[in-house]
């Protein structure tokens, strides 16, 4: 299958464009990727104005949060694949099922800033539990079971999969730490 031309894609970004003067919540992700159209999605939130919103704070936890599901699902069929033999394999499965629970609740409900700080520090003992996956891992591949640690490392658990909870966990951060700046503004706003 061959792959499109980035003049292709770059025609129909600068139509979807033309289209997103009319309606500029239609232009989505799609124009949004490198290369394509700049930094991401947050370029095209800064260029329109709405980088300091709730709403552009409430899309980065999505997407967070959406990592975070994820997180769970491989963690959870990933090492029920050799049957939890060793008991600390499910320290992922829940840590992930814990973010993602406290990670809905800003996406749902306007949330005081003692929860933000609570899920901020939630989110940090998750970049632990990645860190801590990172060192079990590529421990269990040093002393696995090929005498080659390039076998192991190959065919054995992946040491980086568990650094996804620290990029999950700056990602998740980002946004809390927009909805707590917002939050503080509309406090300095209603004192007066």
């Amino acid at each position: 299958m061959a792959s499109a031309s980035p003049t292709i894609l770059r025609s129909d970004c600068l139509t979807i464009w033309r289209a997103h003067a009319a309606q500029p919540d239609l232009l989505g992700a799609f124009c949004s990727a490198p290369g394509i159209h700049g930094a991401g999605v947050s370029d095209h939130y800064e260029s329109h104005g709405r980088s300091g919103s709730v709403e552009w704070a409430k899309w980065v936890l999505l997407l967070a949060l959406g990592g975070f599901i994820g997180n769970f699902i491989f963690s959870l069929t990933d090492h029920a694949g050799n049957g939890f033999l060793n008991p600390l394999e499910w320290v992922p499965v829940v840590a992930s099922a814990i973010a993602v629970g406290f990670l809905a609740v800003p996406l749902i409900l306007r949330v005081p800033r003692p929860y933000i700080d609570l899920c901020a520090a939630i989110l940090f003992l998750e970049a632990g539990v990645g860190v801590w996956g990172f060192v079990l891992h590529a421990a269990g591949n040093l002393r696995g079971p090929s005498l080659h640690a390039y076998e192991n490392f190959i065919y054995g658990a992946p040491p980086m999969a568990p650094l996804l909870f620290p990029n999950l966990m700056l990602l998740a951060v980002i946004g809390l730490w927009q909805l707590r700046t917002l939050d503080a503004g509309e406090i300095r706003a209603s004192r007066g």
